[in-house]
């Protein structure tokens, strides 16, 4: 197997996160999501995010498309992966915490001192491995 990672368009991921991650979704998949860090401001969701540039990765084995993640500033020095989703089959595999962490290193590149998420219950495992640390309630 031949293992590459290669940044994508938002029109690459979005059928990808449609059918794989968020199924069941009501509101539009859009490139960003305008939630800010909640433990620190007491606006929820702010539409100055869309002027930061999101970035797309896909993670391929013989060229198909295996696992997908984005991510995003949500302030000037605040950074939010978003849309962590590996194929069933490579999963327990590392590739979660993998993609997390281009994400991590994307986030230094654009001179933010955090990075966050809001996982999944089942995904927190990868999560924890790839060195985020929970904090708020589990929803």
């Amino acid at each position: 197997m031949q293992y590459a990672l290669k940044t994508i368009t938002f029109d690459t991921i979005k059928p990808i996160w449609e059918q794989n991650l968020w199924s069941g979704r009501n509101s539009k998949v859009k490139t960003h999501s305008s939630m800010t860090w909640p433990f620190d401001s007491d606006v929820e969701y702010n539409m100055e995010i869309y002027k930061y540039p999101a970035t797309y990765w896909a993670l391929l084995v013989d060229n198909v498309i295996i696992g997908v993640n984005s991510g995003h500033k949500t302030s000037d020095k605040q950074y939010r992966s978003r849309g962590l989703w590996i194929e069933e089959e490579f999963r327990g595999n590392n590739m979660g915490q993998f993609l997390l962490n281009v994400a991590s290193s994307q986030a230094l590149v654009e001179r933010c001192n955090m990075i966050w998420s809001i996982p999944r219950k089942s995904a927190l495992k990868t999560y924890h491995q790839a060195g985020f640390i929970g904090q708020g309630d589990i929803f």
